[in-house]
C-alpha cells in the first residue's frame, strides 16, 4: 500500500482531513482519520492510501493528506 500520514500540533484535535493524488485519478481505499478506532476517540491526524497495486511501481504516483485542526 501506498499512503500518506499527517498529524496536527500536539494538543491539538483533527476535525477533518483529505487529499491529492499526483496524476490524478488515482484509486484512494483509505481516506480517515488517526488513530482510527471507535466513536470517541480523539483523532489528531489524516491518513490516505492507496492499494499497493495502484502505486507501483515507487515514486509513478504520490498521494499528499491534508489534516485541518483545531486548538483543543
Amino acid at each position: 500500500m501506498h499512503h500518506a500520514e499527517v498529524f496536527c500540533d500536539t494538543g491539538d484535535v483533527a476535525t477533518g482531513g483529505g487529499y491529492e493524488t499526483e496524476p490524478g485519478g488515482i484509486q484512494i481505499s483509505i481516506n480517515r482519520p488517526l488513530p482510527p478506532g471507535p466513536n470517541g476517540t480523539i483523532p489528531n491526524g489524516w491518513q490516505a492510501g492507496s492499494p499497493a497495486t495502484v502505486a507501483a511501481p515507487p515514486g509513478a504516483s504520490t498521494i499528499t493528506a491534508y489534516v485541518v485542526c483545531n486548538a483543543s
